[in-house]
């Protein structure tokens, strides 16, 4: 009797310790820190467009300023701080990629966790502004009519071509930016479900 139960227990410690072991090899430590590399990479990339795009804003409104009236000079100004606005809060967002210390696995895996959070709501932001966007150059279309500092047929050319390239712009720009939130969202779905599975093979 003590044998069998003996034999029983030894059966499934060995089948314990089998799927132990297939579940660990999932975790590819090598592929993890290569993503986490590439996660990186791209984010700092990005981090630098982002910055650069503050100063070409900048740099517009300064070689610009000439030609503006108040209500112009005051609209460009406004952009100028919501560029460097949306900027600061994109780096915030990708600080868990812009740190240079070295992490172990388990680091990298929840790096890349929060850096996919994080890049799902750049994506979503992303996706957003193009609905808002049209909006902001048409208002200040209209706003400097208003103030005499652009013609109505001036306005209205103007107007259109600005219609016309945003009818074409904003849809592909909506497009890639739901790719990419759905592509981080399944990208984090994964890296969850790694970290599932080792939560799990530790508490065996």
């Amino acid at each position: 009797m003590m044998k069998g139960k003996n034999d029983s227990q030894g059966e499934m410690d060995r089948l314990s310790s089998l799927w132990q072991q297939q579940k660990v090899s999932a975790i590819d430590s090598q592929l993890i820190k290569t993503k986490w590399k590439k996660t990186k990479l791209k984010q700092r990339c990005y981090f630098i467009v982002d910055f650069v795009s503050v100063l070409l804003m900048i740099g517009l409104f300064y070689f610009t300023s000439e030609k503006l009236g108040i209500f112009g000079k005051v609209w460009m100004m406004m952009l100028v701080i919501l560029t460097l606005g949306f900027t600061i809060y994109y780096s915030y967002l990708r600080r868990f990629a812009l740190t240079w210390t070295n992490l172990s696995t388990d680091s990298h895996i929840e790096q890349l966790k929060h850096q996919f959070n994080s890049n799902i709501r750049i994506a979503t932001l992303n996706r957003q502004t193009t609905y808002w966007m049209p909006l902001i150059l048409i208002l200040f279309y209209l706003g400097a009519f208003i103030f005499d500092e652009l013609s109505f047929e001036k306005m209205v050319e103007k107007g259109l071509v600005t219609v016309f390239v945003l009818s074409i712009l904003c849809p592909i720009l909506w497009v890639w930016a739901n790719q990419r939130a759905k592509r981080f969202q399944k990208e984090l779905d994964a890296l969850e479900h790694i970290l599932e599975d080792k939560d799990t093979v530790q508490n065996m």
